[in-house]
C-alpha cells in the first residue's frame, strides 16, 4: 500500500508520531504537536499543500487543498504540516493510482466534512529529515503570483518506489528561497549528527548544504541531498544507517516537469 505523505489525524487516534504529526492540545494556537528533540522551530502560514506522485515518467496528483490556513513548522528533525480547515478551501482532493491509502483520506473528507473540526480532527503530514531527497524553491511571479517550495521523498519499494513531493503554496511575504535554504541547512545538519552510514564525498556534500549560503529571497534555487532514505517507520528517526541510504546519483524521476 503507498504511504500517504498527508491524513487526518484526531486526537485520539495515536500517540505515536513516527509517521505522522500529532495533533496539539485543544484551545492553543498551534495545529499539531512539537516534541522535545524538535528543538527550535521556524513557524510560517501557507495557503495551500498538494502531493505528486512520480513513477516511470508518469506524474500524478494525489491531493491538492488550496485557499486554506497551513500551519508549518521546521524543526531540527523534520518538517511538520498541519491544516484544521483542509475542507474550507478552493482546492480539491484528487485520487487515482496512487493507492488505497490515498483513496482512504479522499473518502474520509468527502463524507466527514467540517464537523470533525469540532471533535478535533486535522490534516496532517510530515517530512522527516533521513526522508529529503531534494528542494526545490520556485519564487513568486508576479503581484498575486505564489512562490511555492517542493520536497521530495521516495518511497520504499514496497510502497511503489515512487518519487512523491510534498509542495507548499507560500504568500507572497514569505520567501521560498529562504524556506528551501532554511529547510536545507537544518535536514543537512541532522544527517551529519545522525548518519552513521555517511562518509566520504557523500559526508563532505552533506557538509556543504548544512552551511549552504543564504539565497537572495526573490531566485529560484534546488537543493539535493547525496543520499536520502526511503520513507519508513525505521528509518523516521536516528540514528540511522544501520540499512544504507539510496545513493541520489543520476534521478530516475525528477521534481520539476
Amino acid at each position: 500500500m503507498t504511504f500517504p505523505i498527508m491524513t487526518l489525524q484526531s486526537r485520539t487516534h495515536s500517540t505515536d508520531d513516527t509517521l505522522f504529526p500529532l495533533l496539539a492540545s485543544p484551545g492553543g494556537s498551534r495545529v499539531t504537536q512539537l516534541s522535545r528533540t524538535d528543538g527550535h522551530e521556524l513557524s510560517f502560514l501557507c495557503g495551500g499543500v498538494s502531493v505528486t506522485r512520480i513513477r516511470a515518467g508518469i506524474r500524478e496528483q494525489i491531493l491538492k487543498v488550496t485557499e486554506v490556513r497551513v500551519c508549518v513548522d521546521i524543526t531540527d528533525e523534520r518538517v511538520v504540516i498541519g491544516c484544521e480547515n483542509y475542507d474550507k478551501g478552493g482546492g480539491w482532493w484528487g485520487v487515482g493510482g496512487g493507492g488505497a491509502a490515498f483513496a482512504v483520506v479522499a473518502n474520509i473528507v468527502s463524507k466527514v466534512r467540517a464537523a470533525n473540526r469540532s471533535r478535533g480532527i486535522a490534516m496532517v503530514g510530515q517530512v522527516r529529515h533521513p526522508w529529503l531527497q531534494e528542494v526545490v524553491a520556485t519564487p513568486a511571479q508576479g503581484f498575486f503570483g505564489q512562490g511555492a517550495v517542493g520536497l521530495a521523498v521516495q518511497e520504499t519499494a514496497a510502497d511503489g518506489g515512487a518519487l512523491v513531493v510534498v509542495s507548499l503554496a507560500l504568500p507572497k511575504e514569505v520567501s521560498a528561497s529562504l524556506v528551501a535554504q532554511a529547510i536545507t541547512t537544518r535536514a543537512a545538519a541532522w544527517r551529519l549528527a545522525n548518519d552513521r552510514g555517511l562518509d566520504g564525498p557523500a559526508r563532505e556534500a552533506m557538509e556543504n548544504l548544512a552551511a549552504v549560503s543564504r539565497p537572495s529571497a526573490t531566485t529560484s534555487v534546488t537543493y539535493k541531498f547525496p543520499s536520502a532514505y526511503p520513507v519508513s517507520a525505521t528509518s523516521a528517526r536516528g540514528p540511522v544507517g544501520q540499512t544504507p541510504a539510496v545513493d541520489a546519483g543520476e534521478p530516475k524521476e525528477t521534481v520539476q516537469s
